[in-house]
């Protein structure tokens, strides 16, 4: 009996405790909440079903170098909701851009409001395979009511939240698996070069008459949504009476920049070659093929000269007079015997400025020491260079040999390593899609010339190392030329010296 009577005391004692902390009892019968009426079906539900998230994955396979748009949806019938942060599980598997918030709406699900904050990240994913996406998780803290509620549901949130002014909330979804496939090679046109999305051409104006044997410049600007490189160029078509170079592309802030530089040979042609550019949209799982049919052009004939030969007269000149321009010597300046112009005074000088040049050389390594020992930045920039300069032959012997997957590595290293030392980044976060982060401490805009010529070469090195795409001596020559030009406009703009933001 006694013992029956402690064991009440405690459940008393415990079950004061669970009201003034706002705490909930647990029901050993309840009724099933979708059997209440509405009104007190909404007061039975539980906080799972009242803030929630939903993530929204392609239904369908993913392919190998597309670029994946992932939606997450995060739910509450309850406005008051502060500090929310998103964040899934980190993989090695795939690269991805942060969470980048995209709007804010309310929707009606079973007669309760919902705010809703759509939130979006892409994935992009070298290889193929069976991976995993997520778990996603929520963390945020739900706050006593400042705004008009939503729904009826104060008092349901107030004893949630107990005496305290707020309470910490995290919640999180379960694991998604993503399957990867390579692009099929069944019915793939010559003209795909390994963009994947979906794609519209522009072509950019063209003079509409030309003379024969001049070169023109022909440019395209590819736009679109998906996966570009500097190699997933356009191709011509119907360049009979033309000379073609080799098309050059460089990336822009909204797509591609497509460049061909033709010369007009044969004065009977009359229209530009077509453009056409062909991605794979993974939507339809097919090639897609779009044109931009050719300008009309007039090309103005050589005019035929006459063939002559015109022997010009040459009138023979008088040879100069011998002595037209001498004049006499400055004699000698110094005396034999002057002692600081002798032989023994040159040893003279060197008694007294070799000390002072030890002194001076020792006073600058002494100045340079402070320097990289005080100014951090100027530091690792100093090092930064060194490392660079310290793999440069490793690149140009794997250029030589014509060794691709060397090369792309070694550069893919000294990129990373050269733009890690610099800022204090860890290399291996450094990637195309995050890059952007990065420069904007140091107030560099993703569309500007460097910002697009990093995020260009580091696509390059992506898809050279991971995909099927072909990369020849050219492109490693272009590439290696990049990598100087990048890390010489970095090394010497004022912008990135200064500490970041």
């Amino acid at each position: 009996m006694e013992k029956f009577l402690f064991s009440a005391k405690k459940i008393a004692v415990i079950i004061v405790l669970m009201v003034l902390f706002g705490a909930s009892f647990p029901v050993f019968a309840r009724v099933r909440a979708q059997d209440l009426p509405r009104d007190e079906q909404f007061r039975e539900m539980s906080i799972s079903e009242r803030i929630f998230i939903d993530v929204r994955l392609p239904q369908r396979p993913i392919y190998v170098n597309e670029q994946v748009i992932v939606n997450i949806l995060f739910y509450s019938d309850w406005l008051d909701i502060e500090n929310l942060k998103i964040s899934d599980e980190p993989s090695k598997d795939y690269i991805a851009r942060d969470y980048v918030s995209r709007k804010t709406s309310v929707e009606l699900i079973g007669g309760i409001r919902y705010a809703v904050l759509e939130y979006q990240r892409e994935l992009f994913i070298p290889n193929p395979g069976s991976y995993t996406f997520g778990p996603v998780k929520a963390t945020f803290d739900i706050t006593r009511e400042k705004d008009i509620p939503l729904n009826d549901n104060v008092e349901f949130y107030n004893r949630f939240i107990g005496r305290h002014p707020s309470r910490r909330m995290e919640i999180k979804t379960d694991v998604f698996p993503i399957t990867v496939i390579n692009v099929p090679v069944m019915g793939k046109p010559g003209s795909f070069t390994g963009a994947i999305g979906k794609f519209n051409i522009e072509p950019l104006p063209v003079p509409r008459t030309v003379k024969q044997g001049d070169t023109i410049t022909l440019e395209a600007r590819i736009t679109g949504e998906g996966t570009l490189s500097s190699m997933t160029v356009p191709v011509l078509s119907g360049t009979d009476g033309f000379e073609v170079d080799a098309p050059r592309a460089r990336r822009t802030e909204t797509g591609l920049l497509a460049r061909f530089d033709l010369k007009a040979i044969d004065d009977t042609l009359t229209r530009f070659p077509d453009i056409i550019f062909t991605y794979f949209e993974p939507d339809k799982a097919d090639y897609v093929s779009i044109t931009s049919p050719g300008a009309p052009l007039e090309v103005l004939p050589t005019p035929d000269l006459p063939f002559e030969i015109q022997v010009a007269e040459v009138e023979e000149e008088p040879a100069p007079d011998a002595i037209v321009g001498l004049k006499p010597g400055p004699g000698r300046l110094f005396q034999k015997q002057d002692v600081l112009f002798s032989g023994e005074g040159e040893r003279f000088q060197a008694k007294i400025l070799t000390p002072l040049i030890i002194l001076l050389v020792l006073a600058a390594v002494k100045k340079h020491s402070d320097i990289l020992a005080s100014d951090s930045p100027y530091a690792r920039r100093v090092r930064a260079v060194k490392m660079t300069r310290d793999r440069a032959n490793s690149l140009q012997k794997a250029l030589e040999k014509g060794d691709k997957d060397a090369f792309y590595t070694i550069l893919s290293e000294t990129l990373r390593g050269y733009i890690g030392t610099r800022f204090q980044i860890p290399s291996k976060n450094i990637n195309h899609l995050s890059i952007d982060t990065y420069l904007r401490r140091f107030d560099v805009s993703p569309d500007t010339r460097i910002s697009v010529k990093i995020k260009s070469l580091l696509d390059d090195i992506h898809l050279a190392l991971y995909s099927t795409a072909v990369f020849g001596k050219k492109d490693m020559d272009r590439a290696f030329q990049d990598l100087r030009e990048i890390i010489a406009e970095m090394d010497r703009k004022r912008s990135f010296r200064g500490k970041t933001r």
